[in-house]
């Protein structure tokens, strides 16, 4: 093709590993076997073959053992622990390049501590991964684990209001009326210890809630005895009233002194729906 050749200069640089492996080990090992190029060779086609069928095999067993949730994938830190050592590794490392990152030795070594440990800890990993601890979980995440913005919507009235993910929906109840069926999601009120205007919220530094038998006790305390996951603590929705007080926390705890009982005459039910992101617009009746 009228080209010439060209040998790049640092070929015949003996600081490059590769190099030095070329021109200086090889030839002492062919001293010792001339065919030395061929049986390695033939060696590294070996391990190629193995390895891929392991690797074949720990994606299988990634598959059966992995599940997704809320965009995450986990996976069982008591499953990977029955798992030999070798292949628990593998099928770590196979689910981390299917969600596009990477890991190398030292991070596959840490990320086994993570298994066999207790507490929850993170580790983070090149390409954007991230490796989290919680409870009996191994959790993939690429989701920055920032707090979200000190926002608040405020709420003047009956009607929907949705902050993040969470939609509310505020319902004056009448004596007499519908059957109301109260859960963690829902929150039957007395209106007459209650006032609009509220305020939707997340948490703020400080923050304490009024707990039956109990009194006061600081929603970082709380949020740790839930074993409540550290991403979550700062996108949990807060109910609170003009003053400031914590009414609820949707689907963990509430402020008993506010809630309905056989003397209330007037009813306010909250109902919570998480998954409503993007969804409707805050609006009042």
């Amino acid at each position: 093709h009228g080209l010439s050749y060209v040998e790049d200069s640092t070929n015949r640089d003996l600081a490059r590993f590769r190099n030095w492996v070329r021109w200086r080990l090889l030839p002492l090992l062919k001293e010792q076997n001339p065919k030395v190029e061929r049986a390695v060779g033939r060696f590294m086609e070996i391990l190629r073959e193995e390895d891929s069928l392991l690797m074949e095999r720990a994606r299988s067993i990634g598959l059966s053992l992995s599940r997704e949730r809320e965009g995450d994938v986990e996976l069982s830190r008591s499953s990977l622990a029955e798992l030999p050592k070798g292949m628990r590794r593998r099928v770590v490392l196979e689910l981390i390049h299917s969600l596009g990152g990477d890991a190398r030795w030292t991070h596959l070594e840490t990320l086994g501590y993570l298994v066999e440990g207790e507490g929850e800890a993170r580790v983070h990993l090149p390409g954007g991964l991230m490796v989290v601890r919680e409870g009996e979980n191994l959790r993939f995440t690429r989701e920055l684990d920032k707090e979200p913005e000190d926002v608040e919507v405020l709420v003047p009235g009956p009607g929907i209001y949705s902050l993040g993910e969470y939609l509310f929906h505020f319902q004056e109840i009448r004596e007499g009326g519908e059957k109301v069926v109260v859960s963690p999601w829902s929150l039957l009120i007395d209106r007459d210890k209650v006032d609009f205007p509220m305020i939707i919220r997340y948490k703020r530094p400080g923050d304490v809630i009024y707990l039956e038998k109990v009194g006061h006790k600081k929603l970082k305390d709380l949020f740790v005895d839930a074993k409540v996951p550290r991403r979550e603590r700062g996108r949990t929705p807060l109910l609170v009233d003009s003053q400031g007080r914590i009414l609820w926390i949707p689907g963990l705890r509430w402020d008993a002194r506010v809630l309905a009982g056989g003397g209330t005459r007037r009813h306010l039910l909250v109902a919570v729906r998480r998954g409503a992101r993007g969804g409707e617009k805050n609006s009042s009746d």
